[in-house]
C-alpha cells in the first residue's frame, strides 16, 4: 500500500465554510477573514462539492453542518450542529481528521477547533 498524507501535516489557511444560514456564513466569514484565514463559502452539499472539485488541493479545512461524503483524505471536516445524538457524535470525533463543534459557537471556539485539527496550540 502507498503512503497516505497525514492530515495534520500542514497548516490550516483557506476554510470552505458550509452552512444553509446567510447569517452563520456571514458570521464566520468576517470572524476567521479577521483572523487571517482564507474564507469560501457555500451554503449548501452541492455547492461545497462544487467548491471543493474547483478548489481542489487547495481548501485545508471544510467546516459544515451537514455531512458530506469523504473526500480527499487531506481534508479535515470540522461539523458544527445542534442536538447530535450521542451515536453520530462518536462516529465523527472516531475518524482522523474531523472534529464537531456543537451550535452555538462562538469565532473563537471555531479557531481552537481548527487549531485542533491541525495539531496546533491555542
Amino acid at each position: 500500500m502507498g503512503s497516505t498524507p497525514e492530515v495534520n501535516d500542514r497548516p490550516i489557511e483557506t476554510i470552505l465554510f458550509v452552512d444553509e444560514n446567510t447569517a452563520i456564513r456571514r458570521v464566520a466569514q468576517q470572524g476567521l477573514s479577521r483572523r487571517g484565514y482564507r474564507v469560501l463559502l457555500a451554503e449548501s452539499g452541492t455547492r461545497a462539492l462544487q467548491t471543493l472539485l474547483l478548489h481542489q488541493g487547495r481548501i485545508d479545512v471544510v467546516i459544515s453542518n451537514v455531512v458530506i461524503p469523504r473526500l480527499e483524505a487531506t481534508t479535515r471536516f470540522l461539523f458544527t450542529g445542534a442536538g447530535l445524538g450521542d451515536a453520530a457524535l462518536s462516529a465523527l470525533r472516531s475518524r482522523p481528521g474531523t472534529a464537531y463543534l456543537a451550535k452555538p459557537w462562538r469565532i473563537g471556539e471555531l479557531v481552537r477547533e481548527i487549531n485542533a485539527l491541525s495539531g496546533r496550540a491555542d
